[in-house]
């Protein structure tokens, strides 16, 4: 930014795998996330917009605002709160809100642990 040092912005898409977890029976597959962050030294906070896709190929649609620390670049610990914002399929109509809390690897790649309600009219 020029401001001061270690000050930035950033605009990034994740994607990821799910290795546990199901809604209303159906096991989450995968997603992926575009999100904004804003850069302070060492911790980061943001933004972002998530679409799950389940293992039935139904589509959930979340909005999330993020907190993180991080050490040369790489995340070291993060949480965030969600909400569902629509659904398609078995999933249309969905009321779903949480938290998640993320622990960074030496790979750079994150473990995402999340909890929450729904509710399927």
């Amino acid at each position: 930014m020029g401001d001061k040092p270690g000050h930035a912005y950033s605009i990034d898409q994740i994607t990821c795998t799910s290795t546990k977890g199901e809604i209303a029976g159906v096991r989450e597959k995968e997603g992926t996330g575009t999100e904004f962050a804003e850069v302070n030294g060492n911790s980061m906070q943001g933004h972002g917009v998530f679409v799950e896709t389940m293992a039935n190929g139904d589509k959930i649609h979340f909005v999330y605002q993020f907190t993180a620390t991080t050490k040369d670049g790489q995340m070291q610990s993060g949480s965030d709160k969600w909400q569902s914002t629509s659904g398609a399929g078995k999933f249309k109509g969905i009321k779903a809100s949480g938290t998640c809390t993320g622990t960074g690897n030496a790979d750079g790649s994150v473990n995402w642990a999340c909890t929450g309600t729904y509710s399927i009219p």
